[in-house]
């Protein structure tokens, strides 16, 4: 699960019960820890930070024994003795009308309420604690989703929407954002907004680590399934799994929607949609009913077994790319090539087009026409999704070479250089070779940043790494101080009041009264550095401008990791010294001397007098193991046979290195590459 080093972003620990209504959703608070603590456990709080006073300025550091009643009192709340401690609440209100701690306090009193089923009683307190700080912004996001989940509680749901439509959710950690995800769900289900309600609950998931997804998954389900019921038609429901499929619970979407195809006696499309469950989902709940759905298939087209389908782009701005990607399946093949031995093979070749719809109808002409036994491509993401479940529907195998995967299939096997390709090796590199352990993501706000972001989270935690934070920005964002802020624990000051406390001393005891750069060190906090590496899926452009925000930040000699795209020289130019302790993988360089390698090279600038690039050699290599499963038969075979040895290839030399098919695509060992000098250099 996420944890911030940011000691404001942990939620404050209220789950040990299931709240009403919309089950389980936890109020929260902001949190004051010392570095290194652990973040709060069920039942357990966390003492609260003193949030800043109306005019800007931090309040009147509280007494010591004002510090010491709030300790005892929340020891109390630890213990679950909550009638106890609002009796001590409440003394100390009276006997402290004006401590700096009264926003804490009636926070805490709002969490006894709101714990003992007095949801009333709870949105008053938090309301109060608001009214006394409200200029202190992080920390009235917490508090006013307590007030947003009391007002819920208490079936005050306009009252509860103003609220949870005041939150700042990017002042709120990803921990805190899924649970204000799963209040608005629960809102909009009282308005009878399914479709709303299933939206909140999916991008929640997304937002989840693969340990969330899968601890919170009762929880998120019994509110997905809600939602779900109430959509009015089987389009609704392909509607949100074309928008939601990237995420876990999907599965439940998918499930819904070919049972509800099966109920109005659609079983074609049922049984499509209960195999790309059981493709993409072998763990899912309702993969034993999802296999009773998917006997019905559409009939099979017949097939010549030498016919190879290629689907690429040929026109167009991308024109060019199909056709340097063609010339290498050509080059594999031996097409045009009198010296190679007859394979015996027929390409037939289509146009993707401009639209997702071109490249589907490609697709089924290459094979209800051309009668291919397998198709490579496509080239793009665009419209990959919609090839890629079509391909399921025909049972064609589908050897893909975008870097995305698409809609996964059984007859899907991404040979590109896939995003979970490059994450996967890049985090091996990091832990099995460099030995780092804890990591900081910092991506993209978007499908890609967040499927990089998955995929490196899933890979460093399988070879026994940590992700200790993850903070996300938008598209064109040229600023990233806040976002290195959050991951280093200098966002939510007030959390550190300790700290500012003993600068604000050291500067009374040295008698400074003006920031300088010789007195910098007596107004600013140190960085909480829990992290060995920044892994941040971007372009160069963006890396170089994100890379000295951390040594701005006093972050320093820190490494950073990043995909293939740094492989350019932009990435030295922008980064500067920064690219220095920078790392990316790569899966083919020209001067690469491995001899599948060497041998590709030169036949290709032989045949087409350009040097080729990784793409270029992808494509050979997809087109090289497809020609591989052709060869092991001495008749025409099968699609399903075609499949098999495709899904049966292991250790196959290729020009960007050693190919295996595993876990649904085929990998190979990538090579890793930093800068030094100014140059890119690979590292031996």
């Amino acid at each position: 699960m996420i944890k911030r080093k940011d000691p404001t972003v942990a939620a404050l620990g209220v789950c040990a019960i299931v709240l009403s209504g919309l089950c389980g959703a936890c109020a929260t608070a902001p949190r004051s820890t010392e570095r290194g603590a652990s973040p709060p456990t069920s039942g357990k709080v966390q003492s609260i930070p003193i949030p800043e006073q109306p005019n800007g300025a931090l309040a009147t550091p509280a007494s010591t024994r004002e510090n010491a009643e709030l300790k005892s009192i929340t020891e109390l709340y630890q213990k679950g003795e909550f009638e106890t401690a609002l009796q001590r609440l409440g003394a100390f209100e009276k006997t402290f009308p004006r401590s700096s701690l009264l926003p804490q306090i009636r926070n805490l009193a709002g969490l006894c309420y709101l714990l003992t089923r007095r949801p009333v009683e709870a949105a008053e307190r938090f309301g109060k604690a608001l009214q006394n700080h409200p200029r202190a912004h992080s920390f009235n996001q917490y508090i006013l989703y307590n007030l947003a989940r009391a007002r819920f509680e208490a079936n005050q749901l306009r009252e509860a929407e103003e609220a949870a439509g005041r939150i700042d959710s990017q002042a709120l950690d990803r921990e805190n954002q899924i649970k204000l995800h799963h209040l608005k769900a629960g809102l909009l289900l009282k308005r009878n907004a399914g479709l709303e309600a299933a939206r909140e609950v999916l991008v929640a998931n997304r937002l989840m680590s693969p340990q969330q997804s899968q601890e919170l998954r009762p929880t998120f389900s019994t509110t997905l399934e809600l939602a779900l019921e109430s959509l009015p038609s089987t389009a609704s429901l392909e509607d949100l799994y074309r928008e939601f499929e990237d995420v876990p619970y999907a599965d439940l979407v998918l499930f819904r929607l070919a049972s509800r195809e099966r109920s109005q006696n659609d079983t074609e499309k049922a049984a499509i949609h209960a195999q790309i469950l059981l493709s993409r989902y072998p763990q899912s709940p309702y993969y034993a009913e999802a296999s009773s759905f998917a006997s019905v298939q559409e009939p099979e087209a017949p097939v010549e077994g030498r016919t190879i389908g290629v689907l690429l782009p040929l026109r167009g701005k991308f024109g060019r790319f199909g056709l340097r990607s063609l010339h290498s399946i050509e080059l594999a093949f031996g097409i045009f090539d009198p010296a190679s031995p007859d394979t015996k093979v027929n390409l037939v070749i289509e146009d993707t087009g401009d639209e997702p719809e071109q490249a589907v109808k490609a697709l089924e002409r290459l094979v209800r026409e051309g009668h291919a036994v397998a198709v490579i491509g496509p080239l793009l993401t665009k419209g990959l999704d919609q090839v890629s479940r079509r391909a399921q529907e025909l049972r064609v195998p589908l050897i893909t070479l975008a870097r995305q995967e698409g809609a996964p299939s059984d007859y899907v096997l991404p040979a590109g250089i896939t995003l979970r390709l490059q994450a996967t090796e890049l985090a091996r590199f990091a832990i099995e070779r460099k030995g780092l352990k804890r990591f900081a993501i910092l991506a993209p706000r978007d499908r890609v940043g967040e499927e990089f972001l998955q995929y490196f989270w899933t890979a460093a935690e399988s070879l026994g790494g940590e992700v200790t934070g993850a903070e996300s920005y938008t598209s064109g964002e040229t600023d990233f101080r806040q976002q290195v802020d959050k991951l280093s624990g200098l966002y939510y000051t007030e959390a550190r009041q300790r700290e500012l406390d003993e600068l604000a001393k050291a500067r009374e005891e040295n008698k400074i009264k003006k920031k300088t750069r010789k007195t910098e060190q007596f107004y600013n906090l140190k960085p909480i550095v829990d992290y060995d590496a920044v892994f941040i899926p971007d372009e160069p452009k963006v890396a170089g401008q994100v890379l000295p925000t951390f040594s701005y930040r006093d972050v320093d000699n820190m490494i950073f990791l990043g995909p293939s795209a740094w492989n350019s020289p932009e990435l030295a130019s922008r980064g500067g010294a920064y690219a220095e302790r920078a790392f990316f993988v790569e899966a083919f360089r020209p001067e690469d001397p491995a001899p599948a390698a060497r041998r590709f090279m030169e036949s290709y600038k032989a045949a087409f007098g350009t040097d080729p690039t990784v793409m270029e050699a992808a494509a050979y290599d997809a087109a090289k193991l497809v020609s591989l499963a052709l060869e092991e038969s001495g008749t025409e075979p099968s699609r399903s046979e075609v499949l098999d040895r495709l899904r049966g290839l292991k250790d196959i030399p290729g020009a960007t290195g050693s190919l295996s098919f595993r876990d649904g695509q085929f990998f190979r060992g990538m090579r890793t590459f930093t800068v030094r000098g100014g140059q890119i250099s690979e590292v031996k």
